[in-house]
């Protein structure tokens, strides 16, 4: 475990359903990556060094683009994530809190579960493009 690399954003952009919105995404999570300007962290298979999960810290101190490769889900690597990056995110933020879509219930549950507390007010995101 530890922070992502630069041989690690291909993946990142790929498994994030949002990349389409956001025509430079790949460019800014390279130079954050690169720079270390925001948090993040990976866990890799020990025996072939795959990365099979990963989330990041973002700019408003929220954690999101939590993914654990599908095979990998329900071991536990999503609260470890979770857990290790909230504790470093907090040595430079007063407070942390998840990033979650809506219709993650599964994200609500595993939040929950490892101590975060779920505020009744949910945000939604309106994505406004230029024509």
């Amino acid at each position: 475990m530890g922070p992502l690399t630069v041989e690690d954003v291909d993946t990142v952009i790929n498994a994030w359903k949002y990349t389409y919105l956001f025509p430079d995404f790949g460019n800014y999570i390279r130079e954050t990556i690169q720079n270390k300007t925001l948090a993040s962290l990976g866990v890799r298979q020990e025996d072939t060094d795959l990365l099979v999960g990963w989330m990041l810290e973002n700019e408003d101190g929220s954690l999101g683009k939590l993914h654990v490769l599908p095979d990998q889900r329900c071991k536990g690597i999503g609260a470890v994530l979770i857990q290790r990056l909230s504790e470093e995110v907090l040595t430079h933020r007063d407070a942390v809190f998840v990033d979650i879509d809506n219709d993650n219930e599964q994200l609500v549950k595993l939040s929950e579960r490892i101590g975060y507390e779920i505020d009744s007010a949910r945000v939604t995101w309106i994505i406004c493009k230029q024509q």
